[in-house]
């Protein structure tokens, strides 16, 4: 009788959770985005400014409900930050920098909750973390030296250095955003969103050093629905 009862307990749940996938809403597609690029933190410099970057990966969205539902991607994401350009002299000799950034890329992973809203068009919130992994880091620029006095050091160059000792490995924050989704078939919908990813971890592989990535993201995509 217990075997019995065991036995029809798990045919009602594997039942159960069969149905529910099957009525559930699953799509998957890719995204493009720009972001805007900077950093956070006590021992942020006052030369460091907003930097614009790409981004783009594939998304997965499970529909719980058809408010709610989980959205899962696996993103390229180019952060970092720019610095303004300056000039330093020092004894008759002039060296001015232009266009100097640390450009970042991190392979990131948003797990998010999201309630969608609306009939036709439609509107979403979405929240939850992210976790990075850092793949590169380079620290670009130009910059020239001129001189009246010492004119055989008249120069001009670009800097290309590879910075990723400079930062660790791994990022983790919070994600908070909303977007419109645009059907254009019964299968097929394009999505528009803009996000806010405000980094909790340091970033900076340097104790004494307090630095947070920050980033404003605008995107845009196209997802395919299964069981639509």
């Amino acid at each position: 009788m217990k075997r019995l009862t065991i036995k029809t307990i798990l045919i009602v749940v594997l039942a159960f959770g069969m149905t529910t996938f099957a009525n559930a809403q699953f799509s998957i597609g890719g995204k493009i985005g720009m972001n805007l690029a900077n950093v956070s933190g006590s021992d942020k410099p006052d030369e460091v400014k907003m930097k614009m970057r790409m981004a783009y990966g594939i998304v997965a969205n499970y529909g719980i409900s058809d408010m709610f539902s989980l959205l899962g991607e696996v993103n390229i994401s180019g952060k970092g930050f720019g610095i303004k350009d300056y000039t330093e002299t020092n004894e008759g000799v002039r060296l001015d920098y232009e266009n100097m950034r640390s450009a970042n890329t991190y392979l990131t992973i948003p797990i998010l909750a999201k309630a969608t809203f609306g009939n036709s068009t439609k509107f979403f919130a979405l929240a939850g973390p992210y976790f990075g992994f850092l793949m590169s880091a380079k620290f670009k620029g130009d910059y020239s030296i001129s001189s009246d006095m010492y004119p055989e050091l008249n120069d001009s160059n670009s800097v290309n250095e590879d910075a990723k000792d400079a930062y660790n490995g791994f990022d983790f924050g919070l994600t908070v955003g909303g977007g419109a989704i645009f059907p254009i078939t019964d299968a097929l919908d394009i999505t528009a969103d803009v996000r806010y990813n405000m980094g909790f971890s340091n970033i900076a592989d340097d104790d004494d050093t307090k630095l947070h990535n920050s980033v404003i993201g605008i995107n845009a995509g196209v997802v395919y629905k299964f069981n639509k």
